[in-house]
């Protein structure tokens, strides 16, 4: 069965989620090179056409990121852009994550901003998507690199029964509280 294609970021909605990041933190709206932004935008559906394997949701939202901070198509504000795009990518698939905005946030931050961790960015997209459409079953992620375990990750999910109780330790603080 061949994956359904996803449906992409066009260039008119990479401008208006660009505005929005600009006119929020009073940042300048200027797009000092429009084809690199249109070269970022090309790099997800070529790597699903070229892949040879399914590739999964998080990695394309991954890949949008991972294209605007490489390309720099912005003056100021790349980093934003990148993390806006990549969650708009996902939330035109109809995949929200169902996590604290700010655990996604510094998730990125920790990950996409350090070159090694680009990957790892992608695959806890994943890890969270999988959690969320089990809901109550921990998911386990591991890496293995020649036989050998190099990391492993687990992530628990509430049950959705018990969603609507609020954690006083869930509370956003700092610069993501809104």
């Amino acid at each position: 069965m061949t994956p359904r294609e996803p449906a992409w970021i066009s260039p008119a909605m990479a401008r208006a989620a660009r505005t929005r990041i600009c006119v929020e933190h009073g940042l300048a709206d200027r797009c000092r090179h429009p084809i690199r932004l249109h070269a970022a935008l090309m790099l997800p559906p070529t790597l699903f056409v070229t892949a040879g394997r399914p590739v999964h949701a998080g990695e394309l939202a991954a890949c949008y990121a991972r294209a605007i901070l490489r390309h720099e198509p912005f003056d100021q504000g790349n980093e934003a852009t990148a993390y806006l795009l990549a969650m708009s990518f996902l939330e035109l698939q109809d995949l929200s994550l169902q996590a604290k905005p700010a655990e996604c946030y510094l998730m990125f931050q920790s990950m996409m901003l350090q070159p090694a961790g680009r990957n790892a960015w992608s695959d806890w997209i994943a890890l969270r998507l999988h959690a969320q459409a089990h809901p109550g079953q921990p998911a386990v992620a591991i890496r293995a690199r020649d036989n050998q375990i190099i990391s492993y990750s687990i992530l628990a999910t509430r049950n959705p029964d018990t969603i609507a109780q609020r954690d006083p330790q869930d509370a956003v603080s700092g610069d993501l509280a809104s």
